[in-house]
């Protein structure tokens, strides 16, 4: 009840713009009840945190692992189009991401320490690196950029797909057609970002 609470609320409101009272008034408990059991608002974020991020890695890395192993090209596919497909199944999440990376650099910083706490993601990175080598190209970043760009170019189709239903009144059938698209799209930039 307090979790779900906290779930909404740091959605919505993000993490400056919720209080344990808050959460509290809308889980309808006491706040002493909340404190008692969580005791801060920063360990119900860390769970929120936890949670998002565990399902983040559930959406990407057993497709990445399931790719054809040094396959480039389907590597990336399959990430792109998981992490696009779990993003639209959680459509509050995109905006709640952006929103934290620009505004709360704490919140940042424990999105960094969770995907470090689990090897699950950097594995993926790894792997593309690893793919990308026995195909004969030499990266010249990062490789773990690439996971960041993944992210960031799916999370911007949603931003978009939202200000078109909002400003334009897109259907959701135009919307689904444009992340689609978009999944070929954001396959293919990474695929250029790399060499291929």
């Amino acid at each position: 009840m307090i979790l779900e609470a906290a779930n909404a609320e740091f959605l919505e409101k993000g993490y400056d713009g919720t209080t344990t009272a808050s959460i509290a008034a809308r889980a309808k408990v006491t706040h002493a009840m909340l404190h008692y059991y969580f005791q801060t608002k920063e360990n119900l974020f860390e769970m929120f945190v936890q949670k998002k991020m565990a399902l983040v890695k559930e959406a990407i890395c057993p497709p990445a692992r399931t790719a054809t192993p040094g396959n480039l090209a389907e590597q990336v596919r399959y990430i792109v189009s998981h992490h696009m497909d779990f993003l639209f199944s959680h459509p509050e999440l995109p905006k709640f991401m952006l929103r934290e990376i620009c505004f709360n650099r704490d919140s940042l910083a424990m999105f960094a320490a969770v995907a470090h706490q689990d090897g699950n993601i950097m594995d993926v990175a790894a792997g593309l690196k690893k793919a990308a080598e026995k195909e004969g190209l030499s990266i010249g970043f990062d490789i773990r950029t690439i996971i960041i760009e993944i992210a960031l170019f799916n999370i911007s189709a949603f931003i978009s797909t939202d200000i078109r239903r909002s400003c334009f009144g897109e259907s959701e059938e135009a919307a689904a057609a444009m992340i689609e698209n978009r999944k070929t799209e954001n396959t293919e930039r990474i695929l250029k970002m790399l060499g291929k």
